[in-house]
């Protein structure tokens, strides 16, 4: 059978937050920004660069997935949901 399952994927979202007043960033100053391993880095309009952690991580919750694919043994999609 060609496509028969292999593989079952499952997916979980993980949100972080930047709480812009408590990180005293004025939206209105900034020209750029950009998140890469968790953190915000903002350029502002007078060329000052900073970078934030998250104030806030969310728990994720395992016991439903966000998502699901099954795979054939050529990573196909069989199935998703």
């Amino acid at each position: 059978m060609k496509n028969k399952p292999q593989y079952l994927q499952a997916r979980y979202d993980k949100k972080i937050e930047f709480d812009l007043k408590e990180l005293d960033i004025d939206w209105d100053k900034v020209i750029d920004h950009y998140i890469k391993y968790s953190e915000l880095t903002v350029e502002f309009e007078d060329g000052e660069v900073r970078t934030y952690d998250p104030t806030y991580k969310f728990e994720i919750d395992w016991k439903w997935a966000d998502g699901e694919k099954i795979y054939d043994a050529d990573f196909k999609v069989v199935q998703e949901d």
